[in-house]
């Protein structure tokens, strides 16, 4: 099924860069393990048993990280994976073409709010995913997203120019890393983010450029992986090659700390939580997500499902029949207290809109909590 970071046809073909800047240093590991097409156990590693959906992760097989339905609560699309569509002639998921908001909008959209333009190099990396390239450095200093190879570099340079530091996913949609009954393939996983290994992106990482590699979305839910989780002894697999291709890259995976957590990761950095309305008190969301974050010895990205994660009070139409995105009021309400936590190492959201981060509510709320991550304090992503 699709999800927050899944295929959907052309529904919403951008390819953005991502999350922000800060000078992050990392840590080194160790040799190649075996390509596999089956979940790996690490035999030095005890691994506590997988929580079951009765347990601690029932609220994340039923939300924005963790649907298990058809509907896809997410509102998501792919990261798109080696797209040769200029970002300005994409398809915009909420319907119409994407329109790149220009100089004037971008101008304005800060000012309104007392936003400087010029590019703002500390803080918290705060963004959407998806972000398009000539967006980097005004209003957001971070993003999300699956660049294509011949491309990375470009958009790499731009991120450090304008002081956005950028979360990169290296092995693209789901579906390049499936085996034939639809279980995840680590082999296959590989294999895709082998194809990046050849770029000398090293001084993005030493300087701050790349946050983090974005391993995969959704291990915890069994609907995205032919009815199999995908373990957490091979979330730290993937993590542990990566670590082999570039020692000091954090490795974060689109899952709920409380499916991470009973776990010893030697490879490991973060985990990811998102919120939407129907998640209840954005506070004990805040509280509940840092705590066993913090339990599992991992660093949290967090962010707003903004195209899905509104409710019928919010009077505006989600990405997906039946559903509501944000409004300004809840962005601003809902982030704050996200960003109220000193703990999140990054904030991304759910995604890159022109038409929805024009409507002048949203765009004066993404505009104060961009301010308010400029000035808080940044962390790094990493954490062994």
């Amino acid at each position: 099924m699709t999800h927050t970071f899944k295929l959907a046809k052309r529904t919403a073909r951008l390819r953005a860069p991502l999350l922000v800047l800060l000078t992050l240093a990392f840590g080194a590991c160790d040799t190649a393990d075996r390509l596999s097409n089956t979940t790996v156990q690490d035999p030095t590693v005890p691994v506590a048993a997988a929580p079951t959906a009765e347990a601690d992760t029932t609220l994340a097989l039923a939300d924005t990280l963790g649907a298990t339905d058809l509907s896809d609560p997410t509102g998501g699309v792919a990261i798109t994976d080696d797209d040769p569509m200029p970002i300005d002639d994409a398809e915009d998921s909420m319907g119409g073409d994407v329109q790149v908001l220009d100089a004037d909008a971008l101008s304005l959209a800060a000012t309104s709010s007392g936003l400087s333009l010029s590019a703002f190099r500390g803080g918290v990396p705060f963004g959407a995913s998806h972000l398009p390239k000539q967006l980097y450095g005004k209003v957001y200093n971070g993003s999300l997203g699956n660049i294509s190879r011949g491309e990375l570099m470009s958009y790499l340079e731009t991120a450090r120019r304008t002081g956005t530091r950028v979360v990169l996913s290296f092995s693209g949609n789901e579906a390049h890393f499936k085996s034939a009954n639809k279980a995840f393939n680590l082999g296959m996983w590989k294999a895709r983010v082998a194809r990046y290994k050849g770029l000398n992106i090293s001084s993005y990482i030493k300087d701050g450029t790349i946050v983090a590699h974005y391993l995969m979305d959704e291990p915890h839910d069994p609907s995205n992986w032919g009815g199999r989780l995908v373990s957490r002894a091979t979330v730290d697999a993937m993590a542990k090659y990566s670590k082999q291709l570039w020692p000091s890259l954090p490795t974060v995976v689109r899952s709920w700390p409380a499916y991470l957590k009973g776990y010893r990761y030697r490879y490991l950095d973060g985990a990811w939580a998102q919120y939407s309305a129907r998640m209840g008190s954005i506070s004990a969301f805040t509280t509940k997500n840092v705590s066993e974050a913090k339990k599992a010895n991992l660093k949290l990205v967090v962010g707003l499902n903004l195209l899905d994660g509104g409710d019928r009070s919010s009077g505006i139409k989600g990405n997906l029949p039946g559903k509501y995105a944000m409004n300004g009021k809840q962005v601003r309400q809902w982030g704050g207290t996200l960003m109220g936590s000193s703990y999140a190492c990054a904030f991304i959201s759910w995604k890159y809109n022109a038409k929805y981060l024009a409507r002048s509510d949203v765009k004066s709320a993404m505009s104060s909590l961009a301010g308010k991550a400029r000035t808080s304090r940044a962390g790094t992503c990493r954490a062994r």
